[in-house]
Formats: C-alpha cells, structure tokens, sequence
C-alpha cells in the first residue's frame, strides 16, 4: 500500500477493524445484539464500528476481543495484516 496521509491510514485502520469485528463476530454465529450482552458494548455501537462511523477506544477493544474469545494482539494482528503502518 502506497504512503497516505494520517487521516487517510486512520481512516484505513477503522475500516480494517471494522472488517475483522464483523468477520469475527459472524464467524462466531453471532448477532450484534449477542456481541453486545457478551461484552458490555451496545448493539448501535458495534454496528459503527463495523461500519468504520467509529473508532472503538482500546477499553472497548478489549472488551469485544475478550467476548470474541481472541486476544487483541491476535485481533489487531488479522485486521491490520494489509496496512503499511511504517
């Protein structure tokens, strides 16, 4: 991925972990609302995440990993695979 400016690469990183939160939570056979009683975080919330409208804050981010029975270096590891972060 060619270099991009810093709103373009957060930009990217909330549309990469947006990606990964869905991808993660359908492969669980999970519904938002499911995701949601698991791990604290509202329904309306996650929904913006997966649709990169919001960036989940790393307290929220280990709150859905944990529900999603994944580590969060695990998580950022798939999600941020593709990004050029250097």
């Amino acid at each position: 991925m060619a270099h991009m400016d810093t709103q373009g690469l957060a930009q990217s990183i909330d549309v990469a972990i947006g990606n990964e939160l869905r991808a993660q939570r359908l492969g669980r056979e999970l519904s938002r609302e499911q995701l949601a009683t698991d791990s604290g975080i509202s329904a309306k919330s996650i929904q913006r995440f997966e649709e990169a409208k919001r960036s989940p804050n790393t307290k929220q981010m280990a709150a859905l990993t944990t529900a999603l029975g994944t580590s969060l270096r695990a998580f950022l590891e798939r999600a941020l695979k593709d990004i050029d972060l250097a």
